[in-house]
């Protein structure tokens, strides 16, 4: 929630794990890797398991940290209809430079806890939701996150047009005692669907200080794509391009998630 949080956030390499569980739902929402949310919630008294890893690297201008590799895990549970609550309980490694004192460094990220609401038309063409968040620290000096309360309001939109579905986000984040060191978050992403079991994306998407100027703007760019590995299971993957010579954002990146519906 300020510039050395965004640092921190900055990803890096992995080798993905698989999971199988029991299979029993008709339909399952993915797309763990992308930033830009969509107004969609787990279905009622189901209990929806995200899991992501994002590998990274990162920027000379963040040495002596050469990658970081993050990763989270979502417990998401449809409360009502229209209505979830998720906990995501992230950690990471940060790998540095050799010769650097401490070759690696592992820690732990804020657990939050969350409430989302969606609204969708009745032809389910178009779509609206709100999320609001609360951040807590779990230990001192964090990995990934912040040593203090804070808080995330984002909002949410979609609509269908032929095969495509477009859909926008926009957020803000910020520790309870300073505005000043929030963060506006915004992201716009289209997804296709070659097959009922595949489909593609592109998204483009910021996470910027309030105190961001011109030349420290990040800007990123994701190309990936899905598919369905069981009934109730989907791996989504992409690659993170940084469009910008951000300090606080990688340069490139390997993201993959596994959504499970149990």
């Amino acid at each position: 929630m300020n510039n050395s949080i965004t640092f921190r956030f900055n990803p890096v390499v992995f080798i993905y794990f698989f999971i199988w569980v029991p299979l029993i739902s008709d339909y399952l929402h993915a797309e763990r890797p992308m930033f830009t949310d969509d107004p969609n919630v787990s279905r009622h008294r189901v209990l929806t398991l995200e899991l992501g890893n994002h590998f990274d690297i990162l920027r000379s201008a963040q040495r002596p940290a050469q990658y970081i590799n993050w990763f989270d895990l979502n417990l998401v549970y449809g409360i009502a209809v229209n209505y979830e609550v998720t906990i995501h309980i992230p950690a990471g490694i940060m790998i540095y430079e050799s010769g650097s004192p401490d070759r690696s460094e592992f820690g732990s990220g804020d657990l939050s806890i969350a409430l989302k609401r969606v609204w969708r038309t009745e032809d389910d063409r178009r779509g609206f939701g709100i999320e609001g968040r609360l951040f807590f620290p779990v230990e001192s000096s964090p990995l990934l996150g912040s040593d203090r309360e804070g808080y995330w309001l984002n909002t949410m939109a979609d609509f269908k047009a032929g095969g495509w579905i477009i859909r926008t986000s926009f957020g803000f984040m910020a520790p309870f005692d300073s505005f000043d060191n929030g963060f506006l978050m915004a992201g716009l992403a289209t997804r296709t669907d070659f097959h009922p079991d595949y489909f593609g994306f592109i998204e483009l998407y910021t996470e910027a200080p309030v105190t961001s100027t011109g030349e420290d703007f990040p800007l990123n760019l994701m190309i990936g794509g899905g598919m369905r590995l069981f009934k109730n299971a989907v791996l989504d993957a992409g690659i993170l391009f940084g469009l910008t010579e951000s300090t606080v954002y990688p340069g490139t990146g390997i993201h993959v998630g596994i959504t499970l519906e149990i």
